[in-house]
């Protein structure tokens, strides 16, 4: 990405008071609170069917620790006024170091679970497809 011309700095000025802070906070936050009910009561159904913890179970849970750390990018981000125009980064390149590992890190659990024809309900090799008339 090359630097800013003169007129983009000069827009990026005259719309300073554009700010998408509130928004990515609310993204992180919702994020976070779904992720967390979701898992906690998958735990719950689990426990309260009797079914034997897997390694799914094992690794939902630790997929976490990713999302936490990817949602307290977002938090430094806004700290560091993300959500602004880039002119107004304070500290431009650990932001961008920072969304890069969180971004990154989030989609490790499903492609675990599509790849291990163990832990996968539903693995590509016993997708059956049942057509109408067909036994």
């Amino acid at each position: 990405m090359s630097a800013p011309t003169p007129q983009q700095i000069q827009w990026y000025k005259e719309h300073a008071s554009d700010n998408l802070q509130p928004n990515l906070i609310a993204a992180a936050v919702c994020g976070l609170v779904i992720a967390y009910i979701a898992v906690v009561l998958r735990v719950v159904a689990r426990r309260a069917s009797a079914a034997r913890t897997g390694i799914d179970d094992w690794l939902i849970i630790a997929a976490l620790l990713p999302l936490t750390g990817y949602a307290t990018s977002i938090f430094l981000a806004v700290r560091y006024n993300g959500g602004r125009h880039i002119i107004f980064l304070k500290q431009p390149r650990p932001f961008i170091e920072r969304y890069i590992a969180g971004i990154t890190a989030t989609p490790v659990h499903p492609i675990i679970l599509f790849l291990d024809p163990q832990t996968s309900k539903v693995h590509p090799n016993k997708i059956r497809i049942h057509y109408p008339g067909s036994h």
